[in-house]
């Protein structure tokens, strides 16, 4: 049988610990270098497409053409944001989520926006 000491030395004593890794150093790389350039590009496109088709970018003070809504892009990209958020959680209950969110703040209530 072995016995191990414990070392109650003032050196180790006075040593502090170090302060928790929130977020590891691997998944900072991989989102600057993967994940932040696709999303850049894709919200770019998203921009220059709007621009190319209706002339304007819609926004807060004009509205989207499908939708007739008139809400800033911000809500639109916060919804596919948390959206897909929840979907990487909870899987196929993103729906749940998102449909009060459109239906109430983004006024998606045409026959096209359905809990199905």
């Amino acid at each position: 049988m072995s016995v191990k000491s414990l070392d109650i030395t003032a050196d180790s004593a006075l040593k502090p610990t170090p302060p928790p890794v929130l977020i590891p150093a691997s998944v900072i790389k991989e989102f600057l270098r993967q994940q932040l350039p696709i999303l850049i590009t894709l919200i770019t496109l998203g921009f220059a497409v709007a621009w190319l088709q209706y002339g304007y970018i819609p926004g807060g003070d004009r509205p989207f053409p499908v939708a007739g809504i008139e809400v800033p892009v911000w809500h639109i990209i916060w919804v596919g944001v948390w959206t897909g958020f929840t979907m990487a959680l909870v899987g196929e209950a993103s729906g749940i989520f998102a449909l009060p969110y459109t239906i109430s703040i983004l006024r998606f209530v045409n026959a096209h926006v359905s809990p199905s």
